[in-house]
């Protein structure tokens, strides 16, 4: 039996970013967007906002309580059009 030890598996996949993203023109770029209070999707949230934090990304929350469809919709549209913003994560 071979055992993997995923936390330390983890930590050397994301040295081994944080090194890439320093030799980039350009720090990456995750948005999120949350339409929930929930607290387990905030921990959720907060851990990828520290993964960006410590690989060198940037990091931006948009934060709603509640969102038509529509309005949401046309928010992912306009953050995939942006030239600065890499990924997007819906948490609903």
């Amino acid at each position: 039996m071979i055992l993997l030890e995923g936390k330390k598996i983890k930590e050397e996949i994301l040295r081994d970013i944080k090194k890439k993203v320093k030799d980039l023109e350009r720090k990456p770029t995750l948005a999120v967007i949350s339409t929930n209070n929930d607290p387990a999707s905030m921990t959720y949230i907060n851990s990828k906002k520290n993964m960006c934090e410590y690989v060198g990304y940037d990091f931006r929350l948009f934060k709603y309580n509640k969102i038509k469809e529509e309005e949401l919709i046309s928010l992912i549209e306009e953050l995939n059009n942006y030239d600065d913003v890499d990924s997007i994560l819906l948490q609903l």
